[in-house]
């Protein structure tokens, strides 16, 4: 089985799609997607997919136990508000820390 990706846009108002193997030749596709729709081509939501054959397991990270991924691999990345900064040094980011919110 051979990586393939799909190139999904809206022309006319009707969905389309084409399926290229070979990433450089999908870029193009779009690429000249694009190109058509500055010259005044009624297409949007021009976007490109795929699903790479190669990977070794699922994208992400379904589940935690005792801090380890199922591949046993350390995980301990957590997810923070915007625009704080958790165990940071404030001297080396120029932030004062009254600025923060």
């Amino acid at each position: 089985m051979k990586t393939t990706y799909k190139i999904y846009y809206t022309e006319d108002g009707v969905c389309k799609s084409e399926t290229e193997t070979d990433m450089g030749l999908a870029l193009k596709v779009t690429e000249d997607l694009r190109r058509f729709r500055r010259g005044g081509a009624n297409i949007t939501h021009i976007t490109m997919v795929s699903e790479n054959v190669d990977m070794v397991g699922e994208q992400g990270v379904d589940s935690i136990v005792d801090g380890k991924t199922p591949a046993g691999d350390l995980y301990d990345w957590k997810k923070n508000r915007a625009g704080r900064f958790k165990n940071a040094d404030m001297t080396k980011i120029h932030i004062k820390p009254d600025e923060q919110t």
